[in-house]
C-alpha cells in the first residue's frame, strides 16, 4: 500500500518531496502553557542517532523547569526552551552537516567527515532540579484535606 501511495504522490502532487533525513526546525517550541518535546519540536535527523537522547534531555529539563516554577507554569515552560535552545541548535547544525556529507558524491569519506555526537552533550550541564514530589508534599502540608470527598 505504501509504495502505491508514494508512486501516486510522485505522479500527482506538485512539489512533493520525501527525504528520510529531515529536521523539524521551529522558531519556538513553546507557547503559553503548551510545550513540544523531542521530535515534535526539534527533530534533528535519523542519521544522527540523537532523537531519543534529545527527547529525554528535553523531558528532564521541561519537568524540572515546571517543578521549579511553582505556580507559574508558563514561566517554567519558557525557561525550558531558553535552557535547551543552544543544545538543540548545535545538534541540528551538526545533523545538517552530516546530511550534506552523506549526500555528496565522495566515494570515500575522510577521517574528519563525521561528527562525534558525543561531544554535543559535553557542554550540556543539566541542572539538579528539586524533586517534584518534594515540592508537591511541601504544598500539601499547608492544606487541610478532607477524607469526605
Amino acid at each position: 500500500m505504501v509504495p502505491q501511495l508514494l508512486d501516486h504522490m510522485r505522479d500527482n502532487a506538485s512539489g512533493f518531496h520525501f527525504d528520510a533525513r529531515i529536521q523539524v526546525i521551529m522558531e519556538h517550541w513553546t507557547r503559553g502553557r503548551v510545550a513540544l518535546v523531542g521530535d515534535a519540536g526539534y527533530a534533528v535527523s535519523l542519521t544522527t542517532g540523537q532523537g531519543a537522547s534529545m527527547a529525554m534531555v528535553g523531558a528532564y529539563v521541561l519537568a524540572g523547569e515546571i517543578a521549579a516554577s511553582g505556580t507559574d507554569l508558563a514561566a517554567g515552560i519558557t525557561r525550558y526552551e531558553d535552557e535547551l535552545r543552544e543544545y538543540v541548535l548545535r545538534n541540528q547544525a551538526a545533523a545538517r552537516n552530516l546530511n550534506d556529507q552523506n549526500r555528496s558524491d565522495d566515494a570515500q569519506p575522510g577521517p574528519g567527515d563525521f561528527t562525534d555526537f558525543g561531544t554535543m552533550v559535553q557542554d550540556l550541564s543539566l541542572k539538579d532540579y528539586p524533586p517534584p514530589v518534594r515540592l508537591a508534599c511541601a504544598g500539601a502540608r499547608n492544606r487541610t484535606w478532607s477524607a469526605q470527598r
